[in-house]
């Protein structure tokens, strides 16, 4: 799989993780390799739906350093860094990871008022 191919799934997963409510507006994260073992780390403070391939940064998975920035100066890179760094060091075999924060669980560990009213 080409990197720009690479880039392109990890949006469409986070448009389709946001639409089933498992990340929610800017909360969450996601990773996914490059051709040359560094990972594709998308940015911090951005709709994750809204998230485009030019977007993401590479990163280092040795010390999580930026090879090669976004297109945008203005973004940064995921408050996640660390832990899918981590994460890809310790697993040879996993290429990609997602870090999401769901809504009703994250507010209260319960099911929500809808849910529990069926």
């Amino acid at each position: 799989m080409s990197d720009r191919h690479t880039k392109e799934l990890l949006c469409d997963l986070l448009r389709v993780f946001y639409t089933k409510g498992w990340v929610s507006g800017t909360g969450g994260g996601i990773c996914g390799p490059t051709d040359d073992g560094n990972l594709f780390l998308a940015p911090t403070g951005v709709h994750k739906e809204r998230i485009q391939p030019d977007d993401f940064f590479v990163v280092s998975p040795t010390d999580g350093s930026v090879v090669v920035p976004a297109v945008d100066p203005s973004l940064r890179p995921s408050e996640c860094t660390t832990i899918f760094c981590t994460a890809a060091r310790a697993s040879e075999t996993s290429g990609s990871f997602a870090r999401c924060f769901s809504s009703p669980m994250t507010r209260t560990g319960r099911p929500t008022s809808s849910a529990s009213s069926s």
